[in-house]
C-alpha cells in the first residue's frame, strides 16, 4: 500500500527529469576514433651549428657571428619538420641565457650582425624549426663571447 502512494509520485517526477536533459548535448564516454598522436621530436634529431666565430671590428662596437649549419649530412627522419631560420641570443657573463632572442623573427643567413656598447657578453645559436605548427630550437651552438 505504501508502494501504491509513492507511483503517482515518480511518475510526476519522470517528465521533471526528462525535460532538465533536453538541450544538452549528450556526452559519449567512448571514442573510439583512432587518434596518432604527433611523434615527439627530440632536439639531439636535429642537425646542430658547427664552427660559430665572432667577429669584432676595428672600432670595436659591431660584432659579427658567423656560423655552419649543414643539413646534407644529418638526415631529419620526420618530414613534418620545416627549417624557418636562426635564433640569437645575448647575455651577460654571470647570467643565464635569456628567454627571448635578439631577433625578433627567425634569420635564414648565416650571419648575424648587431652593435654594441659593452664587450662583455656572450652570444649562443639556435636553429628554430616548425613542427606541428610548434616552434622548436634544435641543439645550441658553443657558447663564444669576448
Amino acid at each position: 500500500m505504501n508502494l501504491r502512494n509513492k507511483i503517482p509520485q515518480l511518475l510526476l517526477l519522470l517528465p521533471l527529469i526528462l525535460l532538465t536533459s533536453c538541450g544538452r548535448k549528450q556526452k559519449n564516454i567512448f571514442d573510439f576514433a583512432t587518434v596518432v598522436p604527433p611523434k615527439k621530436v627530440h632536439q639531439l634529431e636535429l642537425p646542430a651549428i658547427k664552427r660559430i666565430k665572432l667577429i669584432v671590428d676595428e672600432s670595436g662596437n659591431t660584432i659579427s657571428l658567423e656560423w655552419r649549419h649543414d643539413q646534407t649530412g644529418h638526415t631529419i627522419v620526420n618530414s613534418d619538420i620545416h627549417f624557418l631560420g636562426y635564433n640569437v641570443y645575448r647575455f651577460a657573463i654571470d647570467t643565464f641565457i635569456p628567454h627571448h632572442p635578439i631577433n625578433k623573427h627567425p634569420i635564414k643567413e648565416k650571419r648575424f650582425t648587431t652593435t654594441v656598447k659593452q664587450q662583455a657578453h656572450r652570444y649562443i645559436v639556435y636553429p628554430v624549426y616548425e613542427y606541428h605548427h610548434k616552434i622548436i630550437e634544435g641543439p645550441s651552438s658553443k657558447i663564444v663571447g669576448i
